[in-house]
């Protein structure tokens, strides 16, 4: 089959969770079919990450795009009723690109990443697949419940608007796909509520027992909705992140020993908020009892605010070439994500290099990690403060949740069984709103 792939951006270097899903899943499409990859970037990719997405593709479009351009198509878009993300992603010139490239290409089925690329392809007559990778709407929202002032405003409104977009979503592709089971919840019973216009409840006194028959009706009509959309999770390769791998790489001392490690993106706002969290909410009570411990933040792209986090006791590295070592040098691995969706990758990494993990609800909702055997997973800062101090304090403790929680990654996480493939195998017929009546 002759498969074009539409992403928002060039899938290299493996920097953002979006770049890393789709170049894993080129990788095993390529096994199968022919691949062609149409997407933009802001500035023109390296010959060497040409090179690397190559191997998978018979032919590559990038259409460069300025970033002004990209902030004005944005704010345009927010003005006239639209999204700041699809705007952000949309042009003319890419619509019209990528028009040119499928007429010439002539695919057997689009492959598109997320609905950023949704306008681009919404003429197309073409088979289309959607990879939402994890419900922006969701995102958003939880990044306004932590804003303030007009930009909280502007996000909830957004977080609004995502949602009828991703609605659209399943009237448009033929097959869908999400990260999780969370985001797919987030998103079909986002879309029931705007499809169905349910009544919100004001009765408070309504029994229990009606509350229930009324979620459990909601759930059975929303079934074929969530039967729609694919779980396809991301993978992890547990023999590259692994400690055997990188032997040569710590033994020569070139990353030094710290005792918490967090890393991420660091211009994503949810690594930010979680980073700045960690070093000043978390840490000062942690210090108060363990003042030696000491704290690296790893990731390309830091902020001001990350920057601003560097200090005696913690490191802000910038970028890194490799993450491994990090991984390796670390006691623990602490992620208190705060906002965001879809499945941490950072948590996958550190489980497979055998790291101990602490982490907040949102992400272990999406990760299902065993609490208080594979993962410890933490509501409050007090509660993250205790088990900090009691894996650095407890060598049997933090080495047995390092053991598990790698046994776990490579029993359920695998890019070769996360069914990418197999939506390219099937084509279920779509879901109208007679089939529902």
């Amino acid at each position: 089959m002759r498969i074009l792939v539409v992403l928002p951006r060039f899938p290299y270097p493996l920097d953002k969770g979006d770049k890393l899903r789709a170049f894993h899943q080129m990788r095993l499409m390529a096994r199968r079919h022919e691949i062609y990859l149409f997407c933009t970037s802001h500035t023109a990719p390296k010959q060497s990450e040409m090179e690397r997405v190559m191997q998978f593709c018979k032919e590559i479009r990038v259409v460069k795009i300025s970033r002004m351009r990209s902030y004005f198509n944005a704010a345009w878009s927010y003005m006239h009723g639209g999204s700041l993300q699809l705007g952000y992603w949309n042009s003319r010139k890419t619509r019209e690109a990528f028009a040119e490239f499928e007429r010439r290409v002539r695919p057997d089925a689009l492959y598109c990443q997320m609905v950023r690329t949704m306008p681009w392809v919404a003429d197309s007559k073409t088979y289309k697949v959607l990879d939402f990778q994890d419900a922006l709407s969701l995102n958003t929202h939880r990044r306004s419940i932590r804003e303030f002032g007009w930009w909280k405003g502007i996000l909830e409104e957004e977080a609004r608007r995502l949602e009828s977009v991703e609605h659209e979503a399943l009237e448009m592709f033929d097959r869908l796909a999400v990260i999780s089971k969370v985001d797919r919840s987030a998103i079909v019973l986002g879309i029931q509520k705007k499809r169905r216009h349910r009544k919100k409840i004001v009765n408070l006194s309504q029994s229990i027992r009606a509350r229930k028959r009324a979620r459990r009706k909601k759930l059975l009509i929303a079934k074929p909705m969530m039967d729609r959309i694919a779980i396809v999770p991301n993978g992890i390769d547990t023999e590259y992140y692994s400690r055997e791998a990188i032997k040569h790489i710590v033994s020569n001392g070139s990353v030094a020993a710290t005792d918490i490690l967090f890393c991420g993106n660091m211009q994503y706002e949810p690594n930010v908020t979680a980073a700045t969290f960690l070093v000043e909410r978390i840490m000062p009570n942690v210090w108060r009892e363990l003042p030696d411990v000491r704290v690296t933040i790893a990731g390309a792209n830091p902020t001001r605010a990350v920057r601003r986090l560097a200090g005696k006791r913690v490191n802000v590295t910038g970028r890194v070439a490799d993450m491994r070592p990090y991984y390796a040098s670390a006691r623990i691995f602490v992620a208190p994500m705060l906002s965001g969706s879809g499945l941490q990758n950072k948590l996958l990494e550190a489980m497979s290099m055998g790291v101990a993990c602490i982490t907040s609800p949102i992400a272990n909702n999406s990760l299902e990690a065993k609490q208080n055997e594979e993962i410890l997973v933490c509501k409050r800062t007090h509660e993250t403060v205790e088990q900090i101090v009691r894996l650095l304090t407890d060598d049997s403790l933090r080495q047995s949740f390092a053991s598990k929680g790698r046994e776990f990654v490579k029993r359920v996480y695998n890019w070769e069984t996360s069914g990418i493939l197999e939506l390219f195998e099937r084509e279920p017929a779509r879901q109208t709103d007679s089939d529902n009546m």
